[in-house]
């Protein structure tokens, strides 16, 4: 990558924009894969446009980067709240037509779940549930027994997969994974402690963060308050509080019956000026590089401060998750709402909040909330891929009047994610399915739809046809090369589709993305130049 040796703070600051550019991003993609299964769904085409526009409107720089004057976050904020609660309306108009009578599970993430979910009760306890990806199930159909079981004692807690316990000053001294006899954190570190530091900029306030400014920053210690607790045997939950300067912190450390992952949940009132608060997450893996998510894969960056070019990457970007491996056995730090990480002495270290006095004397506070989502497991990504997915699309219970489920769209291929379901823009009918292959190998793939698939093309981003792809007895069948990002367009059966203007052009389906299909494609294009 082209590392920017600079602007570090940028991935951090004005949280409240963040946080509501990424809601709204999710909601968008929800929504157009509803849209996908409900027979009236292409009539939402406009308004998905006009509020796909306002979005991106909103991620023009000085705004997503969290470097403008105060109006301008204010003005943002308001957007993405409307922009978010017309989405949620949308959203629930499709429900409503999708869903039959009864709470049924809708899994918004295309990858397979079992999990246990406090949110969706089964006679008056956190359910475990089962449900496909990408699916809408009936609840009766998707409870499964739970049998795991959660202790916890003044001390620790486990269930049959991890093993934690802490201090009394609040911090986490020992993470055991049972599934893969391995100590997590290393002896004398802390884990997920709260870290705050000054944060002076020499230059650009918004926008930089120093080298020092981690290094200077020291532990908020003993917590004011430590309790621990344990509902229906099922959901162990631990939970320290602090107050430094004029702010205030708690953390919850969660552990729930069958799960492999120790939840960490931040909620933090922060009234600080120039200073910056992180969560410190010290791992013993021994790593050189640690994998980065990024958009349509992940980016290795090192973990040690070896040359100038390493050095200068003390504050790197992440999107959902940061892991560290060895060649059997890693572990990921996860999270729902934060991009700066540090990756130096061992561990990873994420940035909570700042506090800059330009060019926003107010700029982000007030409260914020985010989680994290620790995650041992076996050689390679696959899994962190998936549990990255599970994270930021919860499963939600819902109810409506249609007459069954609808059938789903899903690919199998291992390490393959699907980060679109929409259809066509040229309201031909077809169904467009962007995806990409996460863990930087080759795959093959087979894409299962609801009806069966006459044909299927690999399409540009303006999906515009490039090539045809084999389909065998109604199921598409294609390869994908490391980190490739795909476009498809499938045409399901018995669709009549208007013709658009690429199938008038000769010779497009014979050719990959060569600049003469570029070319052929531009000519007498609307919208294209």
């Amino acid at each position: 990558e082209l590392y920017f040796e600079t602007h570090r703070g940028t991935l951090t600051s004005q949280l409240r924009t963040k946080a509501g550019n990424r809601r709204c991003e999710h909601l968008l993609a929800e929504v157009e894969w509803l849209a996908t299964l409900a027979p009236d769904g292409a009539d939402l085409r406009a308004d998905l446009e006009a509020l796909w526009q306002r979005t991106l409107t909103q991620q023009f720089h000085d705004i997503l980067p969290g470097s403008s004057i105060a109006w301008v976050h204010e003005d943002a904020e308001r957007e993405h709240a409307d922009i978010g609660d017309r989405l949620e309306r949308l959203r629930a108009a499709v429900i409503d037509r999708l869903v039959p009578s009864g709470p049924h599970v809708v899994n918004p993430a295309h990858v397979d779940r079992d999990e246990l979910v406090e949110g969706i009760e089964h006679d008056g306890a956190p359910a475990r549930v089962r449900v496909p990806a990408g699916s809408i199930t009936a609840l009766a159909d998707a409870l499964v027994p739970i049998e795991d079981r959660v202790v916890v004692s003044p001390r620790a807690m486990s269930n049959g997969h991890l093993a934690v316990r802490w201090d009394d000053a609040g911090s986490i001294t020992s993470i055991i994974s049972i599934d893969h006899a391995r100590e997590i954190v290393p002896v004398g570190a802390p884990f997920g402690a709260l870290e705050i530091g000054p944060d002076r900029p020499v230059r650009y306030d918004a926008w930089d963060l120093e080298s020092w400014t981690p290094d200077l920053a020291t532990p908020l210690g003993q917590a004011d308050s430590l309790r621990s607790g344990c509902e229906d045997d099922a959901v162990g939950r631990v939970r320290a509080t602090y107050s430094f300067g004029g702010s205030t912190a708690a953390i919850d450390y969660v552990l729930r019956a069958g799960s492999p992952y120790l939840d960490i949940e931040v909620e933090v009132d922060w009234h600080e000026r120039e200073r910056l608060l992180s969560i410190a997450f010290p791992i013993d893996v021994r790593a050189d590089t640690a994998a980065c998510d990024i958009q349509f894969g992940h980016v290795r960056r090192p973990t040690h401060a070896s040359t100038s070019w390493d050095a200068a990457k003390f504050e790197v970007c992440a999107h959902r998750y940061v892991d560290l491996g060895e060649p059997s056995f890693g572990v990921a730090i996860l999270n729902d709402g934060r991009y700066g990480h540090g990756l130096f002495h061992g561990r990873i270290r994420t940035s909570l909040a700042r506090a800059a006095r330009y060019p926003d004397p107010g700029a982000d506070q007030g409260r914020h909330r985010v989680r994290f989502r620790v995650l041992p497991h076996g050689p390679g990504l696959d899994e962190v891929v998936r549990e990255a997915q599970r994270l930021v699309r919860p499963l939600r219970v819902e109810t409506g009047r249609a007459p069954s489920p609808p059938a789903f769209v899903r690919i199998d291929g291992r390490g393959v994610e699907i980060d679109a379901i929409k259809h066509a823009d040229d309201g031909s009918g077809d169904v467009i399915v962007r995806c990409h292959e996460s863990l930087g190998d080759r795959v093959a793939a087979t894409v299962r739809s609801p009806t069966t698939v006459d044909a299927a093309w690999r399409c540009n981003l303006l999906e515009e046809p490039l090539e045809g792809v084999h389909v065998a007895d109604g199921v598409p069948v294609l390869s994908l090369r490391p980190f490739e990002l795909v476009t498809l367009r499938l045409r399901p059966s018995g669709q009549h589709a208007p013709t658009p203007p690429w199938r008038s052009k000769p010779g497009l389906l014979r050719h990959g993305g060569s600049g003469r299909v570029a070319g052929e494609v531009a000519q007498g294009h609307p919208g294209v130049e």
